[in-house]
């Protein structure tokens, strides 16, 4: 049964992605714990992770005011990336 409404879930407007902007760790973990139950599942979360991870160094990096100064560029790293 998850196996047949995980892709739904993972992709819905509200889903992985979602949850990774918005920071929404206790959502996210129960996630995870539903879905650890099939390995296809948890494949397709940490490829959405990654995704979510290079969206945002993309952000970053092409933010020219952060690029000459490394120290606020770690500052926004941290802030941005809070999971």
């Amino acid at each position: 049964m998850v196996t047949n409404y995980a892709e739904i879930v993972i992709n819905a407007p509200s889903g992985i992605l979602f949850m990774l902007e918005k920071g929404r760790k206790k959502e996210l973990a129960s996630i995870y714990k539903l879905f650890t139950r099939v390995k296809y599942n948890i494949l397709h979360i940490a490829h959405l992770y990654q995704k979510y991870l290079v969206k945002v160094g993309e952000s970053l990096i092409q933010d020219t005011m952060l690029t000459l100064n490394p120290i606020e560029l770690i500052k926004k790293v941290n802030i941005k990336i809070k999971i």
